[in-house]
């Protein structure tokens, strides 16, 4: 379970991914499919589906509260039948207007 962090602002709406490369895939081996969900507690939004595209997942995500932290998790299975569970931790923080 690999586990990146990435910040940004609730009014902000940007993609967020993983690429998967060796030793993860085999040589020919492809992502097949993907599923994105977030953790109970969490408020950050998914916007759209999942993007497959060769090696790389990626997924549009939305809204958040300030101060609050949520986890986006990646279900994937591969054309080997490998299966792999990542998250990205998304930290909403509001800049201060000073």
């Amino acid at each position: 379970m690999r586990i990146a962090t990435v910040e940004k602002t609730s009014k902000e709406k940007f993609t967020i991914g993983l690429r998967y490369e060796a030793p993860d895939l085999s040589v020919g081996e492809t992502i097949a499919s993907c599923i994105a969900s977030v953790a109970a507690g969490g408020d950050v939004a998914l916007d759209g589906n999942v993007v497959i595209d060769n090696n790389t997942i990626s997924q549009s995500i939305k809204n958040g509260t300030d101060g609050t932290n949520s986890f986006v998790t990646f279900l994937v299975t591969t054309s080997g039948g490998s299966i792999y569970e990542d998250t990205i931790m998304v930290k909403v923080r509001n800049k201060s207007s000073t």
